[in-house]
């Protein structure tokens, strides 16, 4: 199963930290839940950067295929401004439905919830944002049960055929 994921980061030296920390934990917790909800195959994660708002539209308009991306990842700089706003609507305008789509914002400031961006998180909320990471996140921001949970719901409302029905024993 291929998760591609498209994350918006202006930094490059975030981006490799945050590539790393994919493969290193958040890549095997995915696919330790995905096990749990009955997905048998593999998966691999693709990433295609965008270090700017228009780039990230300019990469969003060639997309052949809408619903190509799983997950979005937004730098908050990006995501949470007018240019986020913009990409949001691309989002949205390429055939993404909210049901399967998953966006988590990249703050530390909204991840922790500062009562300074409590308008910020509710803008965010209402564009359709799920979660959100510490700007460097390390392996417990990265392999959060919520994160994860997330991810898993959404994959399952856009590829409901990869997930394997799992009874319970009565």
């Amino acid at each position: 199963m291929i998760i591609n994921v498209f994350y918006a980061e202006d930094s490059s030296v975030n981006y490799k930290s945050f590539q790393r920390n994919l493969a290193k934990y958040f890549v095997p917790a995915l696919q330790e839940k995905l096990r749990e909800n009955g997905v048998t195959e593999d998966i691999t994660v693709k990433v295609t950067l965008s270090t700017s708002g228009d780039q990230a539209k300019d990469t969003l308009s060639k997309q052949s295929a809408p619903g190509f991306y799983d997950i979005f990842f937004m730098d908050n700089e990006i995501g949470a401004g007018p240019i986020g706003m913009e990409i949001i609507d691309s989002i949205k305008n390429c055939g993404y439905a909210k049901s399967n789509t998953f966006i988590a914002g990249v703050s530390s400031q909204l991840q922790l919830g500062d009562i300074k961006c409590s308008d910020r998180i509710a803008l965010a909320r209402d564009l359709g944002y799920r979660h959100f990471l510490n700007k460097q996140p390390n392996n417990r921001d990265i392999t959060h049960c919520d994160l994860i949970n997330g991810i898993v719901g959404t994959l399952k409302n856009k590829h409901p055929e990869m997930f394997l029905s799992i009874s319970n024993p009565i």
